[in-house]
């Protein structure tokens, strides 16, 4: 089964943004917002000419957040196997 993918625009500084995306509008339209937000509270305070730096300040953001996220992820499933591998042994046993 192929994917039905739609066309969705972002005007951020000027220029508009053009993307095909596969995501329900109540998931994309967020995010595309957060990133014009971002992007424009950046640039007021570091000027226009340093687009590409604000880009890769959001991308190092971002990354860092995934990764953070990852994490807390990771050790709430080390958590829960703490806690059911207990349980599981007990009900073998019986």
């Amino acid at each position: 089964m192929s994917k039905s993918y739609r066309d969705v625009q972002i005007e951020i500084l000027d220029k508009i943004y053009r993307y095909k995306v596969d995501e329900s509008s109540d998931m994309i339209d967020p995010v595309l917002l957060e990133i014009k937000n971002e992007v424009e509270k950046y640039i007021d305070k570091v000027g226009k000419s340093k687009l590409d730096e604000v880009l890769v300040l959001l991308l190092l953001n971002e990354k860092l957040e995934n990764m953070k996220t990852k994490s807390q992820l990771d050790g709430l499933v080390r958590k829960i196997g703490d806690i059911v591998d207990p349980i599981q042994s007990y009900t073998e046993e019986r």
